[in-house]
């Protein structure tokens, strides 16, 4: 049963792909006399779509089942400093230092989060060691469904990149390290 709801899926995406790209329109018959008339309107491939779908954020994973992982980017790029104000300069964000300082006020206190705004700089927490930027990450997580294939793992990238396939900037989610511990579940990263 499960197999045939499978095949019936992959199937119907495959119709849908079909007539998406002109495809199935019109007899078979009506196909068949334009092309020996030559009379058949070729059209041109419109790469966007692929284009679109080689750089799908979000996907089937084959990964192996957990609950969530994420996984930075091979590297850092761009910027990595002790200095919270020269690295606000390096990346256009003169509050940077004071909107860190605040959110790890509202991590460290969850219940005095609302009195953040009227405490002073000089008494909200600094970052214990160096500020690295990382400009993506990969989020896989257990979710089963459709969408996510036999093994139910579904996997996300997340971008927050100047210059995105080098080109127009992309910022979908900042995350930020707040534990450098591997015992929780994202690896010490929050959501900011």
């Amino acid at each position: 049963m499960l197999r045939a709801i499978h095949r019936l899926d992959e199937l119907d995406a495959l119709c849908h792909k079909f007539i998406s790209q002109g495809m199935l329109q019109g007899m078979t018959s009506a196909f068949t006399g334009a092309l020996l008339l030559g009379t058949l309107k070729v059209q041109e491939e419109d790469d966007t779509e692929a284009r679109e779908l080689e750089f799908d954020d979000l996907s089937p994973s084959h990964a192996p089942k957990s609950h969530v992982s994420v996984r930075l980017a091979a590297q850092a790029r761009g910027y990595s400093s002790w200095d919270l104000q020269a690295l606000a300069v390096q990346i256009n964000q003169r509050t940077f230092p004071w909107l860190l300082r605040e959110y790890l006020y509202e991590q460290r206190y969850p219940d005095k989060a609302d009195q953040v705004s009227e405490i002073p700089l000089n008494r909200l927490p600094e970052p214990d060691g160096q500020v690295t930027i990382y400009h993506s990450a990969v989020v896989s997580c257990y979710v089963p469904s459709d969408d996510c294939g036999r093994e139910g793992m579904y996997s996300e990238i997340f971008q927050s990149n100047p210059h995105w396939m080098k080109s127009t900037p992309r910022y979908d989610t900042v995350l930020v390290a707040i534990d450098e511990g591997e015992g929780s579940a994202m690896n010490g990263m929050a959501v900011a």
